[in-house]
């Protein structure tokens, strides 16, 4: 959308503004949430730990009813079954929270010789009337799937949450099951059951504003269920799985350390965005959780940002009322401006900005304008010489690169006994590496790689020069040293712009494998075996061609074993720099070298100029010049 320098001018100063206000109305509303949310979490957490710590001694009131009556029955030298439901009766009648307390021994607990006792006492009705009730079956105290607990690690303790028929439906209880002890052996069981069905009228005066109180066990099963649609067979842990909230799961092993803490969970209990609190019950090791709607906390923030926001509207419908009326007056001599800008964007350079009197920045900026056109003209005529002349010397730099290219060899040997191939790449137009293979008259297979100092166009013709001489003097040589001499002379003589050439030229003959060279100043090549083992090729046997007179050169001498390759190059390949400016180096042109080994000579080549390129993200630095011979 095209936007006039009024309204950028509105703009640039009623959004800074803009955002002033709404920086200073968002630090207002973070203050003031951050500050509810901490008041909110501590009085969370504080009632939390009240209610959890009340109805914590409710339930330690009615274990210590239990606990009393299997310490008594401890000391009990001589009891009858009305005694022992006597100590039941006082069981259930020590709180109205106890639905039934039950009593099982096992046979001669105490030497007595009696038999294996079960009996229950059990309130009636909600009067208090006790109901005395024995279990007419015989029971196995093994087999009392309530009393395991205790009996097998004689530690008194409160169960989870199960269900028992009662009066053709079904109750759910909890129940705390104390030991029985005869010395050091447990040879009993007490237990006293609580309703909870009956919680709410127990705990009636727990009042959580704006949600509602559970109880968990230490599996995160609810055993007081704190709201509709959530079943008890569920564990919150697993719904924190099923919801994928982590954060749930860190507060529940929290709770499970009888920790207090407060997590926000969506749905979770209750529906809608919830703060939910919990602290430990010691007595039980249950957790007492408040869940409270998170909307309560948030109303006087809301209240505060709508504020703000009236207050910032307000401020800056003025403030941009104001910036219009000023911008109108000061931009009309831009559009005259404009207008002008636009002859000129159509390519109109005699254009001139007219009626534009003031003395102000804007009359100076149209006197600039006319300035710029007339300076813009002269430019563009110098321009367009400039890049015909350009245009004419790289249309001749690439007549030049397709000349140089075919003075290199395009095909390569065809022979059974051996694989040649080599490639150039310039970087730039010319290059001033080259390579060459021929053959003498008597079937030796000469092959050389040379680099020519400096770049570019002098470069270019002083390898054309020096290709010409080796191909020249090899042809009439007694030995290869003697070749070398001879160009050398003939080079350094010419004294072109004193440049010189590092060479590495061998003569190969096929049937054996044998192989001499002279390396002038060039960079040792690699050796790979059959097996992919890679070492260095030769040695530096003589200075750069060219570059002094009466130089002499070494000649050595090697042989191939079948499937031997030697690998040779220009210091363009391992000094090429990627984007840090850090060469590829020797030690991963080895380690590549490596991996291509048994390749075909071509594909040796193929492989490291483009591992190179890939390196050099196509800006390279240097020519790059790669030959391979193989012995089949």
């Amino acid at each position: 959308m095209r936007l006039s320098i009024r309204w950028k001018i509105v703009l640039a100063i009623g959004i800074p503004l803009l955002l002033v206000y709404a920086v200073m109305i968002a630090v207002m509303i973070e203050q003031i949430r951050v500050r509810t949310h901490a008041d909110l979490e501590a009085s969370v957490m504080e009632l939390t730990a009240h209610h959890a710590a009340r109805v914590d001694a409710r339930f330690e009131h009615v274990a210590r009813a239990a606990d009393a009556t299997a310490t008594a029955l401890s000391f009990l030298s001589r009891w009858t079954t009305d005694d022992l439901y006597s100590l039941l009766e006082r069981d259930v009648a020590a709180d109205s929270m106890v639905w039934s307390s039950h009593l099982v021994l096992d046979g001669n607990a105490f030497g007595h010789g009696h038999p294996p006792l079960a009996l229950m006492v059990q309130r009636q009705n909600a009067a208090g009337l006790i109901q005395r009730d024995l279990i007419e079956e015989e029971i196995e105290l093994s087999a009392s799937e309530w009393a395991q607990g205790p009996r097998r690690t004689g530690q008194a303790g409160w169960t989870g949450r199960y269900s028992e028929p009662v009066a053709g439906g079904s109750i759910a209880f909890c129940s705390y099951a104390a030991p029985v002890f005869s010395g050091e052996r447990v040879v009993g069981v007490v237990t006293v059951d609580v309703a909870i069905d009956d919680f709410e009228e127990h705990f009636d005066w727990i009042e959580i504003e704006g949600g509602e109180a559970s109880i968990l066990d230490l599996d995160g099963r609810i055993i007081s269920n704190a709201g509709d649609g959530f079943t008890t067979d569920e564990t919150l842990f697993s719904v924190a799985e099923r919801l994928d909230r982590p954060d749930i799961t860190a507060a529940l092993m929290q709770m499970q350390e009888g920790e207090i803490g407060v997590v926000r969970a969506q749905g979770l209990l209750l529906p809608g965005q919830l703060w939910i609190s919990f602290a430990p019950m010691p007595t039980t090791g249950w957790s007492f959780v408040a869940a409270v709607e998170e909307s309560a906390v948030l109303a006087f923030s809301r209240s505060q940002l709508q504020l703000g926001l009236a207050i910032l509207l307000g401020g800056l419908l003025v403030i941009l009322f104001l910036l219009f009326y000023t911008a109108t007056r000061i931009t009309r001599p831009i559009g005259r401006l404009a207008g002008a800008v636009g002859t000129l964007g159509a390519g109109n350079l005699d254009t001139r900005v007219t009626g534009v009197e003031s003395r102000d920045e804007i009359g100076d900026l149209a006197a600039a304008f006319n300035r710029m056109v007339g300076d813009l003209k002269t430019h563009v005529d110098a321009l367009t010489r400039e890049t015909a002349a350009r245009e004419s010397v790289e249309s001749e730099m690439r007549v030049g690169r397709d000349i140089q290219a075919s003075l290199l060899p395009a095909k390569f040997p065809q022979d059974d006994t051996f694989e040649l191939h080599a490639v150039n790449i310039p970087a730039r137009h010319v290059a001033g590496d080259f390579y060459d293979w021929f053959h003498l008259d008597d079937g030796t297979l000469v092959f050389l790689i040379a680099d020519v100092s400096g770049k570019g166009v002098p470069a270019a013709l002083y390898m054309a020069v020096a290709r010409t001489v080796l191909r020249q003097v090899c042809a009439g040589a007694e030995s290869l040293s003697q070749a070398v001499k001879q160009a050398n002379d003939l080079l350094e003589e010419a004294g072109v712009a004193a440049m010189y050439v590092t060479l590495f030229i061998a003569w190969y003959l096929p049937p054996t494998g044998e192989l001499h060279y002279v390396c002038a100043g060039h960079p040792p090549g690699y050796r790979l075996d059959a097996a992919g083992n890679v070492r260095p090729f030769g040695e530096i046997t003589g200075r750069p061609v060219g570059l002094l007179a009466d130089s002499s050169f070494e000649e050595r001498e090697e042989t191939l074993a079948p499937g031997d390759c030697i690998v040779l190059f220009t210091d363009g390949v391992p000094e090429a720099e990627g984007p840090d400016e850090e060469f590829f180096g020797d030690e991963r042109l080895t380690a590549l070298l490596a991996e291509t080994g048994g390749a075909s000579a071509e594909n040796v080549c193929k492989v490291v100029t483009e591992r190179i390129a890939e390196y050099e993200q196509g800006s390279p630095h240097d020519d790059v010049t790669l030959l391979a011979l193989r012995r089949a």
